[in-house]
């Protein structure tokens, strides 16, 4: 197996430097708590959150939050909102999640991710702390990365935080955030046994973290269900609410972005896939809300849309000599969005390397990207903790019947869909897990001697 990007990574820390974690040792103390089970039971998952806020002497209020959740375009929409600030020198921090490689590609301040000496200087803090905290064994992982994340922009006296959440609002440890504007992405069934199993409750859920702090929301949805649910709220927030379509909107021709909301921005564009333009509209948005709490946003800035970089996002990379498209869709709307985009760009023949995990409606997820004339190859999830197993995924794919094959190790899987070139277009999609993996391999410039001598 080949793969045309090649480099060797520096490793740092590699004997520790006192009693400082060394980077192996910090990312294997964080991964350990990936198995841990959350207890949510009566919002403790909150207080364990507000707990550690305290324990660390960490005030939320000394920040002004931009806190955004949704089921589809977070990461997207949070990366856009960087670029613009970056683009008007506004000093902000930012988190996002997961990461596809490494851990600090979840943390940075005006567009430069956390150093690794900052990253072990802080694990090494925690690590340091929570071993006298009483309650230490039902800390989450969610929990470690919003600490990790204000004590690392409190170290670099950051005060505007973009803030991407997990995968609800009440459900996730960051809903004791007070965020100065709330931003609301599309929304669809996903996480549902968290978050609940109506458009409603999962609305209801994320809605949570709209609080008595929050001036503005944008509610850049266009779920009738979620936009109705959240408009029947609203009377009872002290926030303004702009809904997407309504108080702004935008329209895309030619490469020419127009928005038109309390401001109007007319932009040159370049989308690398159609539904980012939704995305892009929220981002503009939160800038004119921005404006309204004196951040000073120019909507004359220049823009050029070719320096954002949304990896596992409609990215096409070539490996073995081949262009692949990786895009990170892990529920029925992303995968439907990006069938349609498969078809837009006349896709021949689609052979898709696929992964699902836990806790999501497999059926559904296939459906929105069935085709015909495409092939599957199926393997597990690369996050051991969130694999199913693959007898509720191939009894999807023969009810549906759809021709598959499934490999149990993901490497022998990989080397099934590499070495298969009868005219097929390729993508790899189902997990951002998976789309990690990948580049993980890529990074590595792994070359496998088995899929080298069948290939031969």
């Amino acid at each position: 197996m080949c793969f045309s990007v090649k480099y060797v990574e520096k490793q740092v820390f590699q004997k520790g430097h006192g009693s400082l974690l060394n980077y192996i040792e910090s990312t294997n103390y964080l991964k350990q708590f990936y198995s841990r089970t959350t207890n949510r039971t009566a919002n403790h998952h909150l207080s364990i959150m507000e707990e550690l806020f305290h324990l660390f002497h960490l005030n939320e209020s000394q920040f002004d939050i931009v806190q955004v959740t949704g089921s589809c375009g977070k990461g997207s929409t949070v990366t856009y909102i960087s670029h613009i600030l970056l683009q008007n020198n506004i000093s902000h921090g930012v988190f996002t999640g997961p990461h596809l490689l490494r851990y600090e590609e979840r943390f940075a301040v005006n567009g430069s991710l956390i150093s690794s000496h900052d990253f072990c200087e802080i694990v090494t803090t925690i690590a340091q702390i929570l071993k006298n905290y009483p309650k230490e064994n039902e800390v989450g992982h969610m929990h470690v990365m919003t600490l990790l994340a204000f004590l690392y922009f409190r170290k670099l006296g950051i005060k505007l935080v973009i803030f991407e959440n997990g995968s609800g609002g009440l459900s996730d440890p960051s809903n004791i955030l007070n965020p100065v504007i709330a931003v609301f992405t599309e929304i669809t069934f996903d996480h549902t046994h968290l978050l609940g199993n109506s458009i409603e409750e999962i609305t209801r859920n994320k809605a949570a973290i709209i609080k008595n702090r929050t001036k503005y929301v944008a509610a850049g949805m266009r779920n009738k269900k979620a936009r109705t649910l959240l408009k029947s709220l609203a009377a009872a927030k002290n926030a303004s609410f702009r809904f997407i379509d309504e108080h702004y909107k935008s329209t895309y021709k030619k490469q020419l972005f127009h928005y038109r909301g309390f401001t109007e921005w007319i932009l040159p564009m370049s989308f690398p896939a159609e539904y980012q333009q939704q995305n892009f509209t929220n981002a503009v948005c939160v800038m004119e809300l921005l404006q309204k709490i004196r951040y000073p946003i120019s909507q004359y800035s220049p823009f050029n849309t070719g320096d954002v970089l949304l990896p596992g996002r409609m990215e096409w990379t070539e490996i073995c000599g081949e262009e692949i498209l990786l895009d990170g869709a892990h529920n029925e709307y992303e995968l439907a969005s990006l069938k349609r985009e498969i078809e837009k760009q006349n896709l021949k023949n689609p052979l898709f390397f696929m992964a699902f995990s836990s806790n999501k409606d497999i059926e559904k997820m296939v459906k929105s990207i069935a085709l015909k004339e495409a092939f599957y190859i199926i393997v597990p999830s690369p996050f051991h903790e969130r694999r199913i197993n693959h007898k509720v995924v191939e009894s999807v794919f023969h009810s549906l019947q759809l021709p598959y094959t499934y490999h149990e190790n993901i490497e022998r899987g990989l080397q099934d869909f590499l070495r298969r070139n009868n005219n097929q277009s390729k993508v790899i999609t189902g997990s951002l897990y998976l789309i990690g993996f990948i580049k993980q391999k890529q990074k590595e410039g792994f070359i496998n001697d088995t899929y080298n001598t069948e290939t031969s």
